[in-house]
């Protein structure tokens, strides 16, 4: 702590929930405030509370940002997290990952054909058994190259 200049009782102070406008009291309330949009069941959403898998399926959590004064500078409004890195980039994101966005432009310019992938659907396509058709498993990614490469075949 000699380095930082701060003492033991001023860091612990610094990181304290009750401590109104502390770091701790900031992280606190925004944990709070999500886990409230999002419908989580406790104070801090966990991977069980399908946060992600609506971020996969509909580009819910960044299409509609919990603090828009802040989305134009840090994480804009988008499709996809993976848009929120021009002025500060997210590491190792460079194309988006969720599925929802590929159905928005750049990639479908008419946006046609668009729907939502609810957290159900996305559980069932992460799957590793072959009966749901999962992509995790090797089967059924290999099923799905093979009718892209005819769908290609057939259309050029």
């Amino acid at each position: 702590m000699s380095s930082t200049g701060l003492s033991n009782a001023t860091l612990t102070a610094l990181y304290d929930v009750n401590i109104a406008n502390s770091l701790g009291w900031y992280l606190s309330t925004v944990l709070a405030d999500e886990s409230a949009m999002w419908g989580c069941v406790e104070s801090n959403c966990a991977v069980t509370d399908n946060v992600i898998t609506n971020q996969w399926g509909s580009s819910s959590v960044t299409n509609v940002p919990l603090y828009t004064a802040m989305a134009n500078d840090y994480i804009p409004i988008s499709w996809s997290m993976a848009s929120w890195g021009t002025t500060y980039p997210t590491p190792g994101v460079s194309m988006p990952p969720e599925v929802y966005a590929y159905m928005q432009a750049p990639y479908n310019p008419t946006g046609a054909g668009a729907f939502t992938i609810t957290p159900t659907i996305m559980n069932m396509m992460f799957q590793t058994d072959y009966s749901w058709f999962g992509f995790q498993n090797i089967y059924n990614s290999m099923q799905l190259m093979v009718d892209f490469k005819n769908y290609n075949n057939a259309v050029n």
